[in-house]
């Protein structure tokens, strides 16, 4: 679960850096909108990959 509040907290750090960057996008999204969805996974792998790191596992147990 550690795992996944980290995550979480690095998509709002990103979002939030995006927002700053394009402030036309403050118009259309909101963090705590209800246009945003968060999942729990169970059982389940996820590569994160982005061209500044390699890749990152993920594994929902």
């Amino acid at each position: 679960m550690e795992r996944v509040v980290k995550f979480l907290k690095e998509a709002e750090v990103y979002y939030l850096a995006t927002v700053e960057a394009y402030p036309s996008l403050k118009s259309m999204y909101v963090a705590d909108d209800e246009n945003t969805q968060v999942f729990y996974f169970k059982n389940a792998k996820a590569t994160i990959s982005a061209f500044t790191h390699a890749p990152e596992v993920i594994t929902f147990q």
